[in-house]
């Protein structure tokens, strides 16, 4: 049997298999701060995996705390110390990013199974890149709305503007998520109108 990545000709992880850190989404929820704060995921309801952050007191490091196990072994104790950058954006504000210590990259995301790395270093696709359609309403829909600090996909709301972000540029970033989504219907139709012609319905 294959282990993680196995069984696919990308050599790549959906990004489905993964645990998310997004550090927008940490500022967003009041999380990304000095001290400790615990976080975690649900699924149907019930929590299925939890993890405690301790943010130094300047906000230049984070400590992941939790527990992992590969199947069959006992748990482990897992305290992965992950360094923190800022930037200060062309509209005004300023942004936080992990820097992943497999790359020492700045990362907005970073995944986690037994420990938390990017998605470059985890050789991670988006699991809508094994769906049937033109990869370019996706991929630009991603782009638009994670630069927003949003959630990627159309089943989301349209992420609200930054502060500090001008009309103008948001608007423009919106207009691009919508021809997105317009270029995926129309792929969706193509595709569905090559099936009724195989199949003569």
């Amino acid at each position: 049997m294959g282990g993680i990545g196995s069984g696919n000709w990308r050599g790549a992880t959906r990004e489905s298999a993964f645990w998310r850190l997004d550090i927008d989404r940490l500022r967003q929820t009041n999380c990304f701060r000095p001290g400790m704060v615990s976080i975690s995921w649900k699924r149907n309801g019930e929590s299925v995996a939890d993890i405690r952050l301790l943010f130094s007191d300047e906000l230049d490091k984070v400590t992941l705390i939790y527990r992992s196990r590969s199947r069959g072994e006992p748990w482990e104790d897992i305290r992965d110390p992950i360094r923190l950058d800022l930037t200060k954006p062309y509209f005004g504000g300023v942004r936080y990013w992990f820097i992943c210590p497999s790359c020492n990259k700045r990362r907005k995301v970073l995944y986690g199974s037994r420990l938390y790395r990017c998605r470059e270093c985890r050789r991670m696709t988006y699991s809508s890149q094994y769906d049937p359609f033109p990869q370019l309403p996706w991929n630009r829909s991603h782009r638009v709305r994670e630069r927003l600090g949003g959630e990627a996909g159309f089943s989301h709301m349209f992420p609200p503007k930054p502060k500090g972000m001008h009309w103008k540029t948001y608007y423009r970033l919106r207009e691009e998520d919508w021809q997105a989504e317009e270029m995926l219907c129309h792929a969706m139709n193509d595709h569905l109108l090559g099936i009724r012609r195989r199949y003569k319905l």
